[in-house]
């Protein structure tokens, strides 16, 4: 009996199932319409003797019934292809020298610039906002070839709505002229968001993410102003979607770059001084300090630590107090806990410095302990005191030649960190101690170092004189370690190979004639000593250094500096 049931109740579920079908083909606004995993589904949901049934009908509306298909049913299912068109802006630079410039952890394959391709035309955001074109005026126009065109899917949103999506966006401000942030709104965003609305594949995250791992590189702050120079600009020619789209005052543009954009750090003067001053925009673009601040390897440096010796030879209550300062440290860094006291921050000082002090411990072990220790030195809750006596406490490490190149370059970065998180430092340390720090500095800046610590010792010296600018203001007579690390420098780096160490030390002679650019102290000092010459040799010096036009730009507006 409990069969026949059974049987009957199927025959029923397939009556109805294609009653309901046929009912559906003449009836096509009860078609319910479902995106799942960016593809077009069309189901009837219905319910017969409390069995939830779902019929696909996507084959059903396909099948050739024009007598019976309304105009509105063939406009609904009407689809347009999506592409992604992606552009490498570098040309092919970014493979070959991204690792020199931002290490192999940060290495980047291409700087990218992607266009949405849909209806015949091009849609990008630049400078300029929402412009559309012909793809092959975009391309003949700016010299570019894509280097790949990807398939995100197809569309049942028209070229009118679409761009009526955009003049709105471009209206609203999220993508006007004025909205455009290299890192934090770009070209990439805006494709990825209006692939999102065509409800087709997004960006790749490997596009999405090439800012961020720009930005947590030790080098991220110095190719922004690099990177700026590279984008999409408008072309004169384009058709821009929203030319009724309101711009930004003078003011507005002031505060939404102070805050959408950390990196755009170009000095303001007022029309007085700007008259009076020699324009040298690269070098005012770098007025913040060189942090080493990826927290990329965290994880790394505490396993190593972990299972490291010096953490062997503590007793057993500083060793279960330093895995457990690991543990908190590694919720830190990961964004997990960001509550962490200054209190127990110092313990984790503590604690990190006996494994330093640890004879048994290995250079590399304590590489990984400085990799920490200079991240939490960043931490604004820190002491100034405090971080005086790290930088202090790393002359012990910078001496021992004898050490690895790594470690003493480590030593480097958490000097350099102390230094940046804080103008206060200055007045807290003693000029002997200073004075030491900048000879050793200078001292690490021979041939016979190694480039690591070469780098370390490029950025403690620029970030001194950004101190010092702050501290002392522009002075007309030079002090006695201004003197010394011009000198210095400009003998250095005339042998100086590395791209990375040429800039940092044409920004720290840079920045004291400019500090200097009224009573033009620095620039005779540079004169006499025939430095001019020098640092003009340099844009004619090595290959790899010859290429990079950052240098050559440098170059220039110190030669103007010392010139005006």
């Amino acid at each position: 009996m409990a069969l026949v049931d059974a049987q009957h109740r199927i025959l029923r579920i397939c009556y109805c199932s294609i009653v309901i079908s046929f009912t559906l083909i003449n009836n096509p606004h009860f078609f319910e319409f479902r995106r799942k995993n960016h593809q077009e589904e069309k189901l009837f949901i219905f319910t017969v003797d409390t069995i939830t049934i779902g019929i696909d009908i996507s084959s059903i509306i396909h099948l050739k019934a024009p007598c019976i298909m309304s105009d509105r049913s063939k406009a609904q299912n009407q689809r347009f292809e999506v592409q992604l068109a992606i552009y490498d802006l570098s040309q092919g630079m970014a493979r070959q020298l991204s690792a020199q410039f931002l290490g192999l952890n940060h290495a980047i394959d291409i700087i990218p610039h992607t266009a949405i391709l849909a209806f015949e035309k091009e849609y990008y955001f630049g400078m300029s906002g929402v412009e559309a074109s012909d793809p092959h005026h975009f391309r003949t126009t700016r010299g570019l070839s894509p280097i790949k065109i990807q398939h995100l899917g197809h569309t049942i949103i028209t070229r009118e709505e679409f761009e009526e999506w955009c003049r709105q966006h471009m209206q609203n401000g999220t993508y006007a002229s004025h909205s455009y942030d290299l890192f934090h709104r770009n070209c990439n965003h805006f494709s990825h968001h209006a692939s999102q609305h065509l409800g087709v594949l997004g960006v790749p995250e490997d596009i999405l993410g090439v800012p961020q791992k720009v930005l947590s590189s030790p080098m991220g702050t110095l190719l922004g102003p690099i990177l700026q120079q590279m984008q999409i600009t408008p072309s004169g020619e384009g058709n821009s979607l929203g030319t009724t789209a309101k711009r930004a005052s003078e003011e507005e543009k002031k505060e939404m770059t102070s805050i959408d954009n950390p990196w755009a750090h170009l000095n303001q003067t007022s029309n007085a001084e700007s008259k009076s001053q020699v324009k040298t925009p690269l070098l005012d673009s770098y007025s913040k300090p060189f942090l080493a601040n990826d927290a990329s390897m965290v994880k790394l440096c505490i396993e190593k630590i972990q299972n490291g010796q010096g953490i062997q030879t503590l007793n057993d209550k500083d060793r279960s107090k330093m895995l457990e300062s690991l543990m908190a440290l590694s919720k830190l860094f990961s964004g997990q806990d960001m509550d962490r006291k200054a209190e127990d921050l110092y313990d984790d000082i503590h604690l990190l410095r006996m494994v330093l002090d640890c004879d048994q411990a290995s250079a590399t072990e304590k590489t990984f302990v400085l990799m920490l220790l200079r991240l939490i030195v960043l931490q604004k809750c820190i002491d100034t005191s405090i971080r005086v006596d790290i930088m202090t406490s790393m002359r012990a490490i910078i001496t021992k030649k004898e050490l690895k190149s790594t470690l003493r370059a480590m030593a480097w970065c958490v000097i350099t960190n102390c230094m940046g998180a804080n103008d206060a430092w200055y007045q807290h340390i003693s000029e002997k101690t200073l004075e030491s720090l900048v000879d050793l500095a200078i001292a690490g800046l021979s041939k016979d170092s190694t480039v690591d610590v070469r780098r370390g010792t490029a950025a403690f010296l620029f970030n001194l004189l950004l101190s010092l600018k702050k501290v002392e203001g522009s002075s007309h007579d030079l002090s006695e370690l201004q003197v010394t690390i011009l000198c210095a420098v400009g003998e250095l780096i005339a042998d100086e190979t590395d791209v990375e160490v040429v800039t940092r030390l044409l920004l720290v002679i840079g920045k004291i004639t400019k500090t200097h650019n009224q009573s033009n102290k620095a620039a005779e000092l540079l004169s006499d000593l025939g430095f001019i010459e020098t640092v003009q040799t340099i844009s004619q010096g090595k290959a790899a250094i010859t290429e990079t036009g950052k240098v050559k730009e440098l170059v220039n507006e110190i030669v103007h500096l010392a010139n005006k």
